[in-house]
């Protein structure tokens, strides 16, 4: 579970990290999948996303590879998301 093991700053840092190094891509996904868990790892807090968790799940367009996060998780990175557009104004964040 993903409160246990992480705080939202550490979260918040991660995502950061993730995003200024281009692992995770600046946008706002057009499809996201929802649903029970099935123990993938989430990437915004490294944790697995179980079977008793909301799981949020979106394609990667850049790598066409499937990006899982606990839905606590994927807020957090919508939240980046705004803040790393809003910050650089005239930037284009992907879509």
């Amino acid at each position: 579970m993903r409160a246990a093991h992480s705080s939202d700053g550490a979260v918040r840092q991660r995502l950061r990290e993730l995003l200024a190094n281009g692992r995770l891509p600046a946008m706002a996904p057009m499809e996201i999948a929802a649903g029970y868990g099935h123990g993938r790892v989430c990437i915004a807090c490294d944790q697995p996303v179980t079977q008793h968790e909301m799981e949020y799940e979106f394609n990667d367009p850049r790598e066409d590879r499937q990006l899982s996060f606990h839905s606590a998780c994927f807020l957090l990175f919508q939240s980046e998301c705004v803040e790393r557009a809003s910050a650089a104004p005239g930037q284009r964040v992907d879509r």
